[in-house]
């Protein structure tokens, strides 16, 4: 098989799903395998972690209990107590002023000369820190009143740094308006003088901007003058069209047709617009390819695309108006002036129109300058106006004494009680779904760091292909469900092998990264399955070291008798055939024909049949030119037969070159429809290499728990030695593994049929023992296999 032919392989076709959302489902069930089978230990983790760091949470902050209360501040002269000039002052403004002198140092240092509070704090009564730590000061919004409130771990404490709090601001605040004095009149009186004269000065200025116009409001003589211009536009537009229309004989329609975009610009002011437009990104474009940007760069793709729809809008403004963007009324316009007036004519009115136009947008611009200016003045002129009531209405109520006490107390605050509950709370929940993700992080980190295959999954995420799975079985099978579920998966691999193979001879060699992985088992079990499908099917023994195979099947094959005669030296080639020729007249066994001919004595026969008994041949002396046939045993089993391992011995491995290996897969492939390789494990094992590499496909089977990086080695190897891996098998699969994979459905099937569960074929407990679970599996249910009660020999 060529590798072309191995690229083409049915078994390796892909789906026609996309490609991106096969990697999405990938990376989605690599970390899904990352948590599967340690639930349990990540619900633990959970729960420890989660408990613990909740209670860390909460208990991260100590218990505080706040006391408030509230005061009023009723609102005077700011301007007074700063002693500033500048105009206007806001409720909020001032109550955000007052509020700060609250936590103020005139404030701090009587709350720490308060008898009260030392009485209450003990030690932490001269702690600055913890008085300002714990004031709190908040506005409701809306009103004038202040929320204060001292917040500190015991209750007593906080009550009576609140009282404290409280009184010292009264204290030191609540008379500070009383020394406004006749300097602070003064200046009010002097704000109030420049306001008036700030507003002298501007209506001045509006009027002498408005004493050509006789009004201030001069938006609707700019519309006027805006239509005016539009219309002088209209018919300079007209003219123009006039003047294209008789150079095109009389058609404007035609001579707009034929004009170019630079020359539809003169007429059409959204054409020029959209010119300037695109001369200006082109503009850009040029700028970045000079600064060496190619055109992916995404500054230039976003520019050409830019570029592509204003190229867009011209065409699309070009048709319309090559197409008749003239209405009917420019229409008959210019056609009674391309009737009544000659060439020469319409170019002097063009002239007039366009010195009209000149002097209108002229016009339509100062307009507009005096306008805004106006409407700017009217804006300050409105400020003076309102800053000027401001400052009168400061001096009317300094004149009249309104000042007085601005804090009242309204609640001077009881007992704390408790303050940041709902913080800790929050403090043990974010604890808790901290603990929760350090556990899953963990469990996923001990997933990464575990390079094992543990799931079915983690086979088909890391393989080429996975041919199917086969669970842990029991010496002895509890139920017939449980016989028919393992028969089926074997068959299942079976039909995938076969599948766009059936008109062709197959050899398969089965391996392993290691030793104990049951690859024996899975080519005993491959080939009942296969000979019970009716091919003619051989299962060699190519472990030199474990001849597991040869063990397990309970095969002999002995060496003829000529050839131990002929290796012993008692006769030559010539002896035989006189032998042979007495045999099939006399129907006597060579050893007598050869006694009766006088070749050799009794004795010689006697030995030569002792040491036949005791001698078997197998693997190795085909691979020495031996007869093929010679060497095969039957198994007593239909269309299944065996190449043993003979007498080889481990350190006979040696001994196997690559041509030996070729010549005897050569004979196996034109004598049988599939012949099974049960090689050693292919990264230890000589022979198994040399197969691997002769053979159609191979088959690596792996076991649960084996490492990934060992199973990579293996693949590895297949390449180097450009043998071709036609699956995986996974072995010791979890029971949700199977009920997962495509033939998990049976047990259901089964069940439904229960008169069915019944055992086919059943072997013999020596016989069972021998093949192991698996392969007695399928010899006992499924397909009749005629599975053999004894040995087989041959001899």
């Amino acid at each position: 098989m060529t590798d072309n032919d191995r690229v083409e392989d049915p078994l390796w076709a892909g789906g026609s799903a996309d490609a991106a959302d096969q990697e999405a489902h990938r990376r989605r069930q690599r970390v899904l395998n990352l948590l599967r089978g340690r639930w349990h230990w990540l619900g633990l983790l959970a729960l420890l972690l989660g408990a613990a760091l909740a209670t860390a949470g909460f208990f991260s902050q100590q218990t505080l209990y706040a006391s408030s209360g509230k005061i009023q501040i009723k609102q005077v002269l700011p301007e007074a107590e700063r002693g500033a000039a500048n105009a206007g002052f806001t409720s909020n403004e001032f109550l955000r002023t007052e509020m700060s002198l609250i936590t103020s140092p005139k404030v701090l240092d009587l709350v720490l000369k308060d008898e009260d509070w030392r009485n209450a704090a003990g030690d932490e009564a001269d702690n600055a820190g913890v008085i300002t730590s714990g004031v709190v000061v908040e506005n409701e919004r809306g009103t004038n009143l202040v929320t204060v409130s001292f917040i500190h771990p015991d209750p007593e404490v906080a009550l009576a740094g609140l009282r404290a709090v409280m009184s010292a601001h009264k204290n030191a605040f609540s008379d500070k308006y009383e020394s406004i004095d006749d300097a602070t009149l003064k200046q009010l009186h002097d704000r109030e003088t420049d306001k008036t004269t700030l507003l002298l000065n501007l209506r001045t200025q509006r009027d002498q901007l408005t004493g050509t116009w006789g009004t201030d409001d001069l938006d609707p003589l700019y519309n006027a003058k805006f239509n005016e211009r539009q219309k002088i536009e209209s018919a300079l537009n007209d003219v123009r069209l006039a003047i294209i229309a008789l150079g095109g004989g009389g058609d404007a329609a035609a001579a707009v047709a034929a004009m170019t975009d630079e020359e539809l610009a003169n007429v059409d002011q959204p054409m020029a617009r959209l010119l300037e437009q695109r001369n200006a990104i082109q503009l850009e474009i040029d700028t970045y390819r000079n600064k060496g940007m190619g055109d992916n760069h995404f500054q230039v793709r976003d520019a050409r695309s830019r570029l592509e729809t204003i190229d867009n809008q011209i065409a699309l403004r070009g048709n319309q108006l090559r197409k008749g963007l003239i209405s009917p009324q420019n229409r008959a316009n210019i056609g009674s002036m391309t009737a009544n007036a000659t060439l020469e004519e319409l170019t002097k009115k063009e002239q007039e129109l366009a010195t009209q136009l000149e002097t209108a947008q002229k016009n339509l611009f100062d307009i507009g300058r005096t306008n805004n200016a106006i409407k700017d003045i009217n804006q300050r002129i409105r400020d003076a106006d309102n800053e000027l009531r401001s400052v009168q209405a400061q001096i009317e109520n300094l004149s009249m004494g309104e000042i007085g006490d601005h804090i009242e107390v309204i609640s001077s605050g009881s007992v704390g009680r408790p303050y940041n509950f709902k913080t800790r709370i929050k403090r043990a929940l974010m604890g808790g779904m901290g603990g929760i993700a350090a556990a899953l992080g963990l469990i996923m980190l001990w997933g990464a760091y575990d390079r094992r295959f543990r799931h079915i999954t983690d086979a088909e995420l890391d393989l080429p292909r996975v041919l199917g799975s086969l669970p842990t079985l029991p010496e002895k099978f509890e139920n017939n469900e449980q016989g028919v579920l393992v028969a089926h998966a074997v068959h299942h691999i079976r039909t995938l092998l076969q599948i766009g193979r059936e008109d062709s001879a197959n050899v398969f060699s089965i391996t392993s990264p290691a030793a104990g992985a049951g690859k024996t088992s899975l080519a005993m079990a491959l080939g009942l399955s296969f000979a019970s499908a009716g091919s003619r099917t051989l299962l060699i023994d190519g472990d030199v070291v474990g001849g597991g195979l040869t063990r397990r099947m309970n095969v002999h094959v002995h060496p003829r008798l000529g050839h131990i005669l002929l290796k012993q030296g008692k006769v030559d080639d010539h002896a035989i055939d006189e032998a042979l020729k007495a045999q099939n007249v006399s129907g006597k066994k060579l050893g007598d024909a050869l006694v009766g001919l006088g070749y050799i004595s009794r004795e010689d026969r006697d030995s030569a049949l002792a040491e036949q008994k005791e001698s078997n041949i197998g693997l190795l002396e085909v691979c020495q030119g031996q007869d093929f046939a010679s060497c095969i045993a039957p198994t007593g089993t239909s269309n299944l037969h065996v190449l043993p391992i003979g007498d080889a011995l481990p350190q006979q491995a040696g001994v196997l070159s690559p041509a030996a290996i070729k010549r005897l897969v050569t004979s196996a492939r034109a004598a049988y429809d599939v012949v099974l390789i049960d090689s050693g494990p292919i990264l230890g094992s000589i022979e198994a290499s040399m197969a691997a590499a002769e053979a159609d496909g191979c088959i690596l089977i792996i076991s649960r728990g084996d490492k990934k990086a060992l199973v990579d080695k293996c693949i590895d190897h297949f390449r180097r030695i450009r043998a071709h891996l036609i699956g995986v098998v996974f072995n010791h699969a979890l029971v949700e593994d199977i009920e997962r994979s495509s033939y998990g459905s049976v047990t259901a099937s089964q069940s439904r049929h229960p008169n069915q569960q019944r055992i086919i074929d059943s072997l013999d407990a020596d016989t069972s023992a021998r093949f192991g679970p698996l392969a007695t599996a399928v010899a006992s249910y499924g397909p009749r296999a005629s599975a053999s009660k004894g040995n087989g020999k041959a001899g």
